[in-house]
């Protein structure tokens, strides 16, 4: 597992081009179900031909488009079908380990400390079915 800390203000993209050329993925043949703020022709293209990684996002209205296609909408509750159980992962991981609040961190190793307690806990939450009420 592979995870980086940027600025909130740090859109997802950008840390996404800087992050995937180091992250050994042109290994795996995946496909990646990114958000809509993932959609970018030349990224997908990039991750394809450089990676082998099938970036696969919502499919979004065009310039001028009034509305979407009945197969678009389809494809995008496909998307959103896949996408929910990751986002509600994350959702639990907070709620057990309230991983945001971090405010009394004052470090780098701080806060790299900060996440890896959480995320131990959320695993141990997890295999033990414990209740750590942070």
């Amino acid at each position: 597992i592979s995870y980086s800390f940027e600025k909130a203000s740090v859109h997802d993209l950008h840390i996404a081009k800087q992050s995937i050329p180091y992250s050994n993925l042109e290994y795996l043949k995946l496909d990646l179900y990114g958000d809509k703020a993932y959609i970018d022709k030349d990224l997908q293209l990039d991750l394809f031909e450089n990676y082998n990684i099938n970036l696969i996002t919502p499919i979004k209205k065009e310039k001028g488009q009034t509305h979407l296609f009945l197969f678009q909408r389809a494809a995008n509750s496909i998307h959103s079908s896949i996408r929910q159980p990751i986002d509600t992962l994350f959702g639990w991981i907070n709620e057990k380990t309230n991983i945001e609040k971090a405010s009394k961190v004052r470090s780098v190793n701080g806060l790299l400390y900060h996440v890896n307690v959480k995320m131990v806990a959320a695993l141990l939450f997890f295999i033990f079915k414990y209740d750590f009420n942070w």
